[in-house]
């Protein structure tokens, strides 16, 4: 991200890297959820954590943001 920051800085950022970016961020978000749901088992669904509505977000960003 530093990287993409100092190229928009040197005005050689083109859309095809932010997308990358965007792309990357997506699916990294979307494993730490994942991997969140996973260590936490059953207590990861409970509604009062609310990590179920976290987990459908970022299933949906993934979906649409990520093409």
């Amino acid at each position: 991200m530093v990287r993409l920051a100092q190229m928009d800085d040197a005005g050689k950022l083109g859309d095809h890297h932010a997308a990358l970016a965007k792309a990357f961020c997506t699916a990294k978000s979307r494993e730490t959820v994942a991997w969140g749901r996973e260590l936490l088992g059953g207590n990861g669904n409970r509604g009062g954590l609310q990590r179920r509505a976290f987990l459908r977000r970022r299933e949906a960003l993934y979906s649409y943001e990520g093409t």
